[in-house]
């Protein structure tokens, strides 16, 4: 019951081990400082669907190109994802050590890959914010 409050509202004290210390938070603080394709993908792909399903048969082209897309744009917000993940390892890395980085670009990876506003815990830095390595 903590745990499921301090991710709803931030709370440090009681997050879940996966959340918790000062390494997934500055991992958190480096996605949430950035603008990143995931935040955009779910709507992308809803446009896509609805593309696919609303032109018709007979433009295949078009068709195909619309999945061309799609496909780009998952590669796109994978590569994205990545690349934040790799910064934020890189930061907590520098402000603490190699062990304290352990699995950081993953968990920034996944993060990057959600919309901001259903990110738990919720964001507390702005977008565009610098961040400090301390």
């Amino acid at each position: 019951m903590l745990q499921r409050q301090a991710l709803l509202s931030g709370d440090e004290r009681h997050l879940p081990a996966r959340d918790a210390g000062p390494a997934k938070r500055l991992a958190r603080d480096v996605v949430d400082s950035r603008f990143t394709l995931g935040q955009i993908f779910f709507g992308m792909i809803l446009v896509v669907l609805v593309a696919s399903l609303t032109i018709p048969k007979d433009y295949t082209t078009v068709l195909a190109a619309v999945n061309a897309l799609s496909f780009l744009a998952v590669i796109m917000v994978f590569l994205d994802s990545l690349r934040i993940g790799r910064k934020a390892k890189a930061m907590v890395t520098a402000a603490y050590d190699a062990k304290s980085a352990y699995g950081v670009t993953a968990y920034a990876a996944i993060r990057a890959m959600q919309p901001r506003r259903l990110r738990r815990p919720p964001p507390k830095v702005k977008r565009g914010e610098s961040i400090r390595n301390t």
